[in-house]
């Protein structure tokens, strides 16, 4: 498996891939459209481009690379030839619309975001009574970075357990707080 979330060295990441046909290969290209790819020079697009070609022509290397919607549709502006390739499907992209996942899977992504946050039992027990986490899951704001947000220690460790569930759904209800982090914080001005 080949991580990153730093598109500006596609070179060095494609050189780091077994050139046997044999060798299986998984690379995970997180948040590709992100801030990284805000910055990227047009060769470095191109090198995107290059590694994508690279690996579609090799059966045992899979690309996987996630990005959240917005942030992709605003490559598709910024980038028409890149984009394009997978809206003419030279390549199998799938889109995961959180919308549309079914409840099962969305119980998972919550399910794990507790697990390893090492959350106390207290706090697990308040989710589990009165099935409350059946409404965080089925909310209509659901989103997995509001939960990986309230699953932080930081934001728990501030609440009464017996509180929890209410401020997750707090949370969920009006994440203005959540989104304004991410603007303000971790999306540089271009």
């Amino acid at each position: 498996v080949r991580y990153t979330s730093d598109g500006s060295d596609l070179k060095a990441l494609k050189r780091s891939l077994s050139q046997s046909p044999k060798s299986k290969e998984v690379i995970l290209l997180d948040d590709c459209f992100g801030q990284a790819y805000f910055s990227m020079k047009a060769s470095q697009e191109n090198e995107l481009l290059a590694l994508m070609m690279y690996v579609n022509s090799h059966p045992n290397k899979l690309l996987i690379m996630n990005s959240r919607v917005t942030i992709f549709q605003e490559a598709q502006a910024r980038t028409p030839r890149l984009v394009s390739s997978l809206d003419r499907k030279e390549y199998a992209a799938y889109v995961l619309n959180m919308d549309a996942m079914p409840f099962d899977e969305k119980a998972k992504i919550f399910y794990n975001h507790l697990y390893f946050c090492e959350l106390p039992k207290e706090y697990r027990d308040n989710i589990i009574s009165e099935k409350n986490y059946r409404k965080i899951v089925k909310h209509r704001n659901y989103n997995p970075r509001i939960i990986e947000y309230v699953c932080l220690r930081r934001q728990w460790s501030t609440i009464n357990p017996n509180d929890y569930a209410k401020y997750i759904l707090q949370c969920l209800d009006t994440p203005n707080e959540i989104w304004r982090i991410e603007y303000e914080r971790k999306i540089r001005r271009y």
